[in-house]
């Protein structure tokens, strides 16, 4: 996964499950973490609404505040569901933090 540093990006995941999408009615939580080296750099949740569940997909929305002067190029990430009392880890990789040259303050 790619981002860059300071932008508002939405990621639009499709879940398979035995070449079927997944079911995610069922789905009481969902969690994504992201850690450099030493500590979590990201997280988002549907507790939060960073993470949102829309017809079969799930959208996960990171906030240009989540890496706007971040100094970290990689994180690894995974994303867990949690359906009643069960935790599944369904998802996990790399996000590559692409530095920005140019920095828009908003007002």
């Amino acid at each position: 996964m790619k981002l860059i540093r300071g932008d508002d990006t939405d990621i639009t995941v499709t879940l398979l499950q035995d070449d079927a999408p997944f079911d995610l009615s069922q789905i009481a939580r969902i969690d994504l973490h992201a850690k450099d080296r030493s500590r979590i750099v990201i997280q988002l949740s549907t507790t939060d609404n960073s993470i949102e569940i829309v017809g079969g997909e799930i959208v996960l929305h990171f906030d240009r505040a989540l890496t706007c002067g971040a100094l970290w190029r990689q994180a690894a990430y995974d994303m867990q569901i949690v359906i009643g009392t069960k935790v599944q880890t369904v998802l996990s990789g790399t996000i590559e933090l692409v530095h920005d040259i140019t920095e828009v303050q908003l007002e």
